[in-house]
C-alpha cells in the first residue's frame, strides 16, 4: 500500500515585505509539480492520493506572500494532482 512520502519544508523572510522563500528537501521528482495551502493555527492535512488540484501552485523557486506564523503545508503532487509527498512548515516572512 502506498503512503505520503515527506519533505522536509522551511520557511524564511523572503525579497519583498510579506513574501516568504520555501526551501524543501528532496528534489522535485520530473513530471511532479508543487502545491500549497496554509492556515492560521493547524497545519492542513493531507494524504497520499488526495486531489489538490485547488491548492495554490508553487514553481519551486520564487517567493510566495503567506503572513508570518501561519502553517503552510507544501505538496508534491503527480500529473494528476495526486498528493505523492508532504511536508509543513510554520512561516517566517519578510517584515
Amino acid at each position: 500500500t502506498p503512503t505520503l512520502g515527506a519533505l522536509t519544508v522551511t520557511s524564511s523572510a523572503g525579497t519583498a515585505s510579506g513574501d516568504t522563500a520555501l526551501s524543501v528537501s528532496p528534489s522535485l521528482t520530473s513530471g511532479n509539480s508543487y502545491k500549497y495551502k496554509a492556515a492560521d493555527t493547524t497545519a492542513p492535512t493531507v494524504v497520499y492520493g488526495q486531489n489538490v488540484k485547488n491548492w495554490t501552485t508553487w514553481d519551486g523557486s520564487s517567493d510566495i506572500t503567506v503572513a508570518t506564523g501561519k502553517k503552510l503545508t507544501l505538496v508534491e503532487c503527480d500529473a494528476n494532482y495526486r498528493a505523492q509527498l508532504a511536508g509543513d512548515c510554520t512561516v517566517t516572512a519578510k517584515s
